[in-house]
């Protein structure tokens, strides 16, 4: 029997001819020169179908070593999760410079589909990104450490080949003091920039039906001595609060979805001032017990209140039972080609919800109302329903990462449904062997 694979949220499987976990990059290497079509998966964390195959799936668990560290540069295999990274780093006094609230994502998947933190300043994983090495289709490993390449390398979609490798410009450790507090929805959107420049990392968490949100605001601080009892407020905040209270809450929500209003209004009430004190990592990341399925845009940040009261709006108006709250961040512009913030600071704005309910019309809506209008541009690892030709007029890159994807991957072997949806089909164009 083929084996099957399945995302974080249930909601993508596969059936590949073959799931094979390699070990090190020259089998990596001689795998893909003998596959048809191949594709690398992470840990399922992208909601779409972007690692989905039905030829050979490589699992790169197996490949997780930090192999060198040189000064500010730590280069490790592809397939060692954020958070591992992160721990290895600070054993040794770095830390990456931003990262995401989730960290069970691998490097190479976190970095293909341009995952993401918040921080008007502060960027991407793939814009930390110094080098890295990948497995072209014919079965060549290639180095890939600056100039055009780099930039369409660092959000390759997998497009490009098997990353079995990144090197990450990496920042000394430090740790992040952040408060979260309950404020009134309309405040915040009011005075937007001020709120998001008011910390160095700034985040809402806005409940349809409610008026108050849940801000945070985290800012960076030395490395902290004495964290235990922080770390154990967090910790029981993220799964008692965070997870146990709002698994219950969307399992009502399931049960009774007319009473949503009323629930998110219960739930928002009891919204309360904390504080996190603790190096970087522990504070970024979020266990994530409640599973759910995302659509995420990537707007131009002056456009982002309109979009967050929009989707609000949109919601209220239509009385949909959307029990998960609307998450918005802010990034700074970045310079990969095909990056969702390329060339504009971002508003980063995503809709969830509990994966047991229907989200696809919900989804749908948005999309066309909201993000369409206002130029926004979709997370690649998150639901959405656009096709190449119009993402093609969203990236002044486009050509430049497709004359690459041509010359690494002539014959589409690591092309599937998702790419060819999102990228159109490989227009070959010959292969220089560089």
């Amino acid at each position: 029997m083929l084996p099957t694979w399945r995302n974080w949220s249930r909601l993508v499987s596969a059936r590949p001819a073959a799931l094979l976990e390699p070990r090190a990059e020259e089998e990596v290497a001689r795998v893909v020169a003998a596959a048809q079509s191949i594709k690398a998966v992470g840990r399922g964390h992208s909601f779409t179908a972007i690692a989905e195959t039905s030829g050979v799936a490589l699992d790169l668990r197996r490949m997780r070593r930090v192999v060198a560290i040189e000064g500010d540069v730590a280069t490790c295999e592809a397939g060692i999760t954020i958070g591992e990274l992160a721990r290895r780093l600070a054993a040794v006094g770095l830390a990456l410079a931003n990262q995401g609230d989730i960290d069970r994502q691998t490097v190479a998947g976190a970095i293909a589909t341009g995952t993401h933190g918040t921080g008007a300043r502060f960027h991407s994983l793939s814009q930390q990104v110094a080098a890295l090495r990948l497995v072209d289709a014919a079965g060549r490993v290639r180095t890939i450490a600056g100039g055009e390449d780099l930039l369409a390398a660092r959000v390759g979609l997998g497009a490009l080949g098997v990353v079995t490798r990144v090197s990450f410009r990496c920042v000394p450790l430090f740790g992040l003091r952040r408060i979260e507090e309950p404020i009134d929805r309309q405040r915040v959107l009011s005075a937007f920039d001020a709120f998001a420049d008011s910390a160095d990392h700034f985040e809402i968490f806005a409940l349809p039906y409610a008026r108050r949100c849940l801000v945070l605001r985290a800012d960076r601080t030395a490395p902290p001595r004495g964290t235990h009892l922080s770390r154990a407020r967090k910790l029981a905040s993220d799964l008692l609060l965070a997870n146990g209270l709002f698994g219950l809450h969307c399992r009502a929500a399931r049960r009774w979805p007319r009473a949503v209003p009323r629930l998110n209004r219960l739930l928002a009430g009891g919204f309360g001032r904390a504080q996190h004190h603790d190096v970087a990592y522990r504070i970024y990341a979020h266990p994530r017990l409640v599973r759910f399925n995302e659509m995420e845009y990537a707007l131009p940040r002056a456009a982002g209140p309109e979009a967050v009261q929009r989707v609000l709006e949109l919601i209220e108006r239509r009385r949909l039972p959307i029990c998960f709250p609307i998450e918005v961040r802010v990034s700074a512009a970045e310079e990969a080609l095909l990056s969702p913030a390329h060339q504009r600071d971002t508003t980063w704005i995503a809709v969830h919800q509990y994966a047991p309910m229907a989200h696809e019309d919900f989804f749908r809506a948005v999309e066309e109302e909201v993000m369409r209008p206002l130029g926004g541009r979709p997370h690649w690892g998150k639901l959405h329903y656009r096709e190449a030709n119009e993402l093609a007029q969203l990236y002044p890159g486009w050509t430049r990462f497709q004359a690459l994807r041509a010359r690494f991957d002539p014959t589409g072997k690591f092309e599937n449904a998702y790419l060819r949806r999102v990228l159109g089909p490989v227009r070959a164009g010959g292969d220089d062997g560089r």
